[in-house]
């Protein structure tokens, strides 16, 4: 009968055992509480002191060069314009076309350098850019200096095939002026010619027939290149940087976050201060198991040392 009861008592004392670890801390729930507390203040009154930080974002189109008869190409791949804005040269220029030193030191510098992000979404051409400053006028004025340092070297890029476009289009519409003048010259002779005998007549007017036909479809292939470069050289197809999303700024600094640390600051609290008594508890639990006790531990022992002589 004591065997059932003990052992039901054993099995209890199994079965809450995930109750041990809380009456182990609750003594120290006080002094648990109290850490998580200051810790959480101290999170608060640091957020607070730290200056604050904004960040600005913006998109951007690369420069795209038109073709004839044939879909416009990017000026340069868009890997490579990443790359571009993210080189330590191009952002320099930046700060000092914002009145920034560039020295490794200088924390503003620094704080530009290190937030500065240049990505290029999945399945896109655009870039996607965005970097951090003391203030909210600075990060929006930082991104759209990067902006134009890019829209002037791909400017640079454009202009020979503008240029070139341009010489070819004058070319053409030149010679379409010097077509239509001889294909009215023709067509002039051909009604002069109706004076004529009917024998001469009928072979002058199949040899002009013929020349002006040729005439006709020589207009025609000069207008389709007219046309093929007018296309090539419309903004649609030809254009420098776009700018598919403005330079914004968060209105809210993105630094810091008082609320958010102040809840973190609190649970790294808690979670040293559970860790901190589990472990000087385990510690001392092991020490005193290590120990041996001076006394004799049951009533058979303390018998048998009466016993003795």
């Amino acid at each position: 009968m004591t065997e059932t009861h003990d052992s039901w008592r054993r099995e209890s004392s199994e079965d809450l055992g995930f109750l041990v670890p809380w009456g182990t801390l609750r003594p120290y729930r006080f002094r648990i509480v109290a850490c998580a507390a200051l810790l959480a203040i101290a999170a608060l009154v640091l957020s607070l002191m730290s200056p604050k930080v904004w960040e600005a974002e913006a998109t951007v189109l690369p420069g795209y060069v038109g073709q004839l008869a044939q879909p416009a190409t990017l000026l340069e791949p868009v890997p490579r314009v990443v790359e571009r804005l993210r080189a330590r040269s191009f952002g320099d220029s930046a700060l000092r076309k914002t009145g920034l030193p560039t020295s490794e030191n200088d924390p503003q510098a620094k704080l530009f350098r290190d937030s500065l992000k240049v990505n290029q979404p999945l399945s896109t051409d655009v870039v996607r850019m965005s970097a951090r400053a003391r203030s909210s006028e600075l990060a929006g004025r930082l991104l759209q200096e990067m902006t134009e340092n890019l829209r002037s070297i791909h400017d640079a890029l454009l202009a020979p095939s503008i240029a070139r476009y341009r010489q070819d289009l004058a070319h053409t519409q030149a010679d379409v002026a010097a077509a239509r003048s001889e294909k009215e010259r023709l067509e002039g002779l051909r009604l002069a010619e109706k004076g004529l005998a009917p024998a001469n007549r009928f072979s002058e007017s199949i040899h002009l027939g013929n020349l002006i036909a040729a005439k006709t479809a020589e207009i025609q292939g000069l207008e389709q290149r007219r046309l093929q470069l007018e296309e090539a050289l419309s903004p649609a197809k030809s254009h420098s940087v776009v700018i598919i999303d403005n330079v914004r700024v968060n209105p809210r600094p993105v630094s810091p976050r008082p609320l958010r640390n102040t809840v973190l600051g609190g649970f790294v609290g808690l979670f040293l201060a559970i860790f901190g008594v589990l472990l000087w508890k385990g510690a001392s639990s092991d020490a005193a198991q290590r120990t041996p006790e001076p006394g004799p531990r049951t009533a058979e022992d303390r018998a048998a040392r009466q016993r003795l002589p």
